[in-house]
Parts: structure tokens; C-alpha cells; sequence
């Protein structure tokens, strides 16, 4: 069935059951069934707002206008012209069918001509805009520390004798003072304090540390 469901009025008859096929394969109503629904609809005042929440010739709401497209010539039916209401009203017949016009057109005998999925024109979403990844530039790794190692210097000025104490040995007096040489040398400049025994050392005995200079 197409816009058309039936020819039940008399006056309307001999034009909507002829009704022109549009080249979308889809029925353009013609010029004079929506007259007739105007004067239905409106008493045919095409630029009317009663303040009812209907505007214009066929009494179309301000959503539904939107809704399908009229403000690209008006912000309200009644501010736009007769032909620009009848092309809106084509988009509304689209996707409601004559329900959009619920008493008029049962009079006038219009009926059907509701799409499959009707209820609302169909709505072209907008392809998601795409985003660059966001890339974390890396981080450089410091390199490592190196420590250098520790190395303990002399303490102080070498002093030029040393007075034995109790537990000290040649080795631990040369290694203190970091004399040159190492026990060897400080024993053979204290030889003859100190004894044929290197290792006999006695509390109290005084060692010189450095050669004998001049």
C-alpha cells in the first residue's frame, strides 16, 4: 500500500489514486492533496501561528520542523513560504506517514505510507575523529655513578720519631705512618734500639721514622 491506503473521500478520490511514483521509488503527493489538507488543517492560511504549538498551513510543530529539515528555510512553518511547508511536509510523510496529520487526513481519506523502521529520520552520525596515539618519549637513563675508591691519605705530617706502646708491631708503625720502604726500612733505621729481633719490641722505646737527613 502506498501513501495512499485507501480512496475514502469523494472530493479527493481522482487525485490519490493516482498519485506520481518519485524516482526514489516513493510516492510524491501532489501539490493540490496537501491544498486540501491545508484547509483541513488551517482553513489554508499558509503563514498562521495561533499559538497552539502548530504553525503554518499544515500545522506542524516547531520539533517536528526541525526534525526534518524545515529550518534550512525558516525557523518556524509559518515563516516560510507555502512550497517550502509542502517540501518539509514531504520529509515528514516520509517517516511518520499521514499519522503526522491524524484527524485531517482520516477525513481526506490519507493513510499508510510509514517506512519499515519509521519514527525518526535517519541521522548521520559523524565518523569519529581520529587522534594521534600519544607517544611517551623515553627517558634517558643517566649512566652510572662510579665511585672511585677510597683511599686513606697520611694522617698529617710523618713525625720523626715514634715512642712504642704496648701491642704495636714494625709492620703496623710502618703501615700508619705509610712510611716508604714498609717495616724493613724502619728496622734497619732502628736496629740498633730494637735488637737482632725484629719483633722484639718494647713499651716505651723510641723509633726514628724518617732517614737521617744532612
Amino acid at each position: 500500500m502506498g501513501i495512499v491506503g485507501r480512496c475514502l473521500s469523494a472530493t479527493t478520490a481522482a487525485v490519490l489514486c493516482a498519485l506520481p511514483q518519485s524516482a526514489s521509488g516513493g510516492t510524491r503527493v501532489p501539490a493540490t492533496v496537501w491544498d486540501r489538507l491545508a484547509v483541513c488543517e488551517s482553513n489554508s492560511r499558509w503563514h498562521v501561528n495561533s499559538g497552539n504549538g502548530y504553525y503554518g498551513g499544515l500545522q506542524i510543530s516547531l520539533e517536528t520542523w526541525r526534525e526534518s529539515g524545515g529550518r534550512r528555510y525558516a525557523s518556524r512553518p509559518d515563516l516560510a513560504g507555502r512550497i517550502e511547508q509542502i517540501a518539509t511536509a514531504e520529509r515528514i510523510l516520509a517517516w511518520q506517514g499521514w499519522d503526522a496529520w491524524p484527524n485531517c487526513a482520516r477525513s481526506l481519506g490519507l493513510t499508510g505510507h510509514r517506512p519499515p523502521g519509521g519514527g525518526r529520520p535517519p541521522v548521520t552520525t559523524p565518523p569519529p575523529v581520529s587522534k594521534p596515539p600519544v607517544t611517551t618519549p623515553p627517558v634517558a637513563t643517566p649512566p652510572p655513578v662510579t665511585t672511585p675508591p677510597v683511599t686513606t691519605p697520611p694522617t698529617g705530617t710523618v713525625p720523626a720519631t715514634y715512642t712504642v706502646r704496648a701491642g704495636d708491631s714494625l709492620a703496623s708503625i710502618a703501615s700508619h705512618f705509610h712510611l716508604p720502604g714498609g717495616w724493613p726500612a724502619l728496622y734497619a733505621r732502628n736496629r740498633a734500639v730494637i735488637g737482632p729481633d725484629p719483633n722484639a719490641l718494647n713499651a716505651g722505646t723510641v723509633l726514628r721514622l724518617l732517614p737521617a737527613t744532612g
